[in-house]
């Protein structure tokens, strides 16, 4: 048995309907412009599939039978598998979007968005996990000196209650 929309001639088996809400059947599944993006991101993930299994397939062509013709299929199926990899992308973010579920980064206000933030060689895999402030060199701010007080606050929080950097930094500068 399944769950049949006669429109658009698709069906859920009763066994799959666990992984669906009322309302994403309701909003998503009976949707027409949905059920087209999903038959394309499947298209998308088959050719992205075909061109990774294309790759072993060109090189053994490569080595065995005409190295100019395994090379060249070889690079058709890297290209693939870019171009695949790159469509799927915009789709899922076209969606989120879509969504309200998409968050431009480059305006969350934190210090990877700021004009002083430099990069510190493992502060985001250890170092924001010490338990005392780092010397100015090894943090990741160009004016630590101007941010102590925001850094010892910091600092003085539980490391299960840290962020992996500081929030409300008052020299904030956004980058454009």
């Amino acid at each position: 048995m399944a769950f049949v929309n006669t429109k658009l001639q698709k069906a859920i088996p009763i066994a799959e309907l666990h992984r669906f809400t009322a309302r994403g059947i309701r909003e998503w599944w009976g949707n027409k412009d949905f059920v087209a993006e999903s038959d394309q991101l499947k298209s998308l993930t088959k050719f992205g599939c075909a061109g990774i299994l294309a790759v072993p397939v060109a090189l053994i062509l490569c080595f065995t039978w005409d190295w100019r013709f395994g090379l060249g299929m070889a690079a058709l199926a890297v290209a693939t598998v870019m171009i695949t990899s790159a469509k799927q992308k915009v789709l899922l973010t076209q969606r989120e979007k879509r969504e309200g579920r998409w968050v431009d980064r480059s305006k969350i206000a934190w210090c990877k968005n700021c004009i002083h933030f430099q990069k510190i060689r493992g502060w985001e895999d250890t170092l924001w996990r010490m338990q005392t402030i780092p010397a100015n060199s090894r943090l990741p701010c160009q004016i630590a000196d101007q941010t102590r007080e925001v850094w010892l606050s910091y600092a003085s929080l539980d490391t299960s209650q840290r962020t992996l950097y500081p929030k409300d930094c008052p020299h904030l500068k956004m980058k454009t």
